[in-house]
Formats: C-alpha cells, structure tokens, sequence
C-alpha cells in the first residue's frame, strides 16, 4: 500500500475532475490546479471531443493500412523519424503483432463493451461534482469528399458505432449547413 495522502491534478476539465472524485473516493486529499486558459487544456486540443462512437482498436490491419497516408512527410499526425527508430521500431512490431484479426476482434468486442457504459458514466461522474455542464452531448458531423468516399466511411462507422448512432442529413438539415 502506498503512503501517498495528497495528489495534485493538472486541469479542471472532465477528465480531470472525473479523476479529482475517484481519488478523493480513495481516500486520497486532492488539490486542482487549472490555469482556465483554454488554449492549453488538453480538452481544447481535442476540440473538446469525448470520442465513444468508434469500437475499431488502433491496433489493427485497418490502422496499419492507413500509415502511409498517416505519415507527418504527407501531411499526416505519424512522425517516424529515423533518429528514434529505437522507440518506435518496437512499439510498431508490437502494433503489428496485436494486429491479427483474432486480437482485432477481441479489441472491438471490449472496445465496444467499454464504450456503451462511457457516456452514462460521465453523466454520473460530472452529476456527483455539480458539473454536469461539463459534458455536452450535441453529436457531430462527419463529411467526406466524394461518394465513393462517402460510402466506405458510412460503412465504417456502421461497423464500428460503439454505443452511437448514425444518421445521415435530411435536405433541411444539409440546406441549414449549407446557409450557416
């Protein structure tokens, strides 16, 4: 058992007031540090999106088909730079091993399980610190460039909603868009 007594938590935002409970639940005497400036809360940087809806692991062959256009030199968020090959050479082999498609489905199926009670939980979480406007749950919009495109992406959210659903725009919704 450890003698810890006390722990600071770094943001005030839902995670780290989700957190804040759970360790003061411990027993543990817990201090919030947040700077209230938007630009650096990790909550900004993710444009304030709790991702629940995709159940596909990023441990996959899809993931992994993918990296070429992921990569930092095309644009992408991948940075594989040969001064680090030590880091991420082994952290890649072990991506490609859990990549089979029997862990890939075992990843889903407890992806998805984790994901159906994500929401409910921070509902709970924010109701029991008097900050339930922490949490918005308004949706969003996903749009691709063509039609082919379009209906590979539709099918991949199909697969792989978690506990979400998916609808697509009426012409009055798409007109609203459009006019916004």
């Amino acid at each position: 058992m450890s003698n810890v007594q006390s722990v600071a938590v770094i943001g005030g935002g839902v995670v780290g007031m989700c957190t804040a409970l759970a360790l003061q639940e411990r027993g543990l005497s817990v201090c919030v540090a947040d700077p209230h400036d938007m630009s650096r809360q990790a909550s900004w940087g993710n444009a304030g999106r709790i991702a629940v809806e995709s159940s596909e692991p990023p441990a996959s062959m899809a993931t992994l088909a993918a990296l070429p256009q992921s990569l930092f030199c095309g644009g992408g968020p991948v940075a594989l730079p040969p001064r680090s090959i030590g880091t991420w050479l082994p952290f890649g082999l072990r991506v490609l091993a859990a990549s089979t498609p029997r862990r890939t489905a075992r990843g889903r199926e407890a992806l998805g399980s984790l994901l159906s009670m994500a929401v409910p939980a921070w509902r709970k979480r924010l109701q029991a610190i008097g900050a339930s406007h922490l949490l918005v749950e308004s949706g969003h919009y996903s749009v691709w460039e063509s039609g082919e495109r379009s209906a590979k992406g539709r099918a991949a959210w199909q697969r792989n909603t978690g506990s979400c659903t998916v609808a697509e725009l009426d012409a009055d919704e798409w007109k609203t868009l459009q006019n916004a």
